[in-house]
């Protein structure tokens, strides 16, 4: 007779449920970083597509947010409409924490900052705050881990 006892299925499918004890919160873990990661290149593009156009234009621009600012972008120059970025998809949600306490940035013509300068954060649906973008006087962008 072919075939595995009682025993061997135990021990087979407690091994198999030890190792997804292990794996499914090491993947909840890989995949708030992988929309964190996504959040932050979505602003990085947005500022950075912002920045540009005030230096190629000449002029004062703003990126400001569709509601909230994972919601949507939008970079405009005297109150006209450049581009509109789509939200991004997720529970987390972006906030932005800046001097001075403004809810948009605003380039000049040279790429700075309208002497702002402050910190976009994503946060996971838990509440927690998994990476940051930092932008200084300058229009200069660095990202951090938390």
């Amino acid at each position: 007779m072919k075939g595995y006892s009682l025993l061997e299925f135990t021990i087979t499918l407690s091994i198999i449920l030890l190792l997804l004890l292990f794996a499914v919160p090491a993947y909840h873990d890989l995949r708030q970083h992988y929309q964190a990661d996504v959040a932050i290149n979505y602003l990085h593009r947005g500022i950075y597509f912002a920045r540009a156009e005030a230096i190629q234009r000449r002029q004062m621009v703003k990126i400001s947010p569709d509601g909230a600012w994972q919601q949507g972008m939008i970079v405009s120059s005297n109150h006209v409409v450049i581009k509109h970025f789509a939200g991004i998809s997720g529970k987390g949600k972006i906030t932005w924490r800046g001097f001075p306490n403004y809810d948009y940035l605003q380039f000049t013509p040279q790429g700075f900052t309208y002497y702002q300068n402050g910190t976009f954060s994503y946060i996971s649906a838990e509440n927690k705050v998994i990476k940051k973008l930092i932008i200084n006087q300058a229009g200069r962008i660095r990202t951090e881990s938390v």
